[in-house]
């Protein structure tokens, strides 16, 4: 649980840190994804775009042994990368943490990443949909252009966002709402109606999915 921001920052910003069921579900599916095709695990680089505290990067408790050929984690937020670094003091071999905000200059070097590397993405990124708190703060969507530039770099993602495109509703563009509808690369890997059994402090009409995407397989 994230704890360097109050009740009303994770709300406004819509930073809700990933609790270790939705880990599960998410190691799950790519062991899924690697078995199924054949591959091994320390062939790909693992690249988590908003990071937070590194929770993706420390694997899961159920699946504390998937050794990838490298971790990287990115957030904008200086103070959660630190906290990160901090979780990953002991490890062997820790992640690359970089500063900088994965939504500007998206081309894999800028990630320390090779185009020759088999890179997947998983994450959380901030949503700054309609969540309503305290101060019932409207901000316009954002994790929709993470998405998207996560799509532009690896054939394989693997994100948590909100529900609402399912719908065609919410203030994501429509255009983009029809494209990952009519998507036969994408599916919904879990779905939750109710935002708050995720997440407590969220209130997000539509709900919360985990989405795949595999641009070489179709669904």
């Amino acid at each position: 649980m994230q704890n360097h921001l109050n009740k009303s920052q994770t709300i406004n910003l819509g930073s809700f840190y990933t609790p270790d069921y939705i880990v599960e579900i998410v190691y799950k599916m790519l062991l899924n994804y690697l078995v199924k095709n054949k591959l091994n695990l320390n062939g790909f680089v693992l690249l988590d775009s908003s990071c937070g505290y590194g929770n993706f990067l420390q694997n899961s408790k159920k699946h504390n042994n998937l050794d990838f050929k490298k971790k990287i984690g990115v957030d904008i937020d200086k103070k959660a990368l630190q906290i990160a670094k901090e979780n990953f003091i002991n490890y062997k071999n820790p992640p690359l943490f970089l500063h900088k905000n994965s939504l500007i200059n998206v081309i894999r070097k800028n990630f320390k990443i090779y185009n020759s590397d088999k890179l997947i993405i998983i994450g959380n990124p901030p949503y700054q949909d309609d969540a309503v708190g305290e101060q019932k703060t409207y901000n316009g969507p954002i994790y929709n252009l993470y998405l998207d530039c996560a799509y532009s770099i690896s054939d394989v993602v693997e994100m948590i966002h909100p529900a609402r495109f399912l719908s065609n509703a919410g203030s994501t563009p429509k255009a983009w709402n029809k494209k990952m509808l009519e998507d036969k690369h994408l599916m919904i890997a879990s779905f939750h109606q109710n935002a708050k059994e995720l997440f407590d402090d969220l209130q997000l009409t539509g709900g919360i999915v985990v989405t795949y995407r595999d641009k070489k397989k179709k669904f």
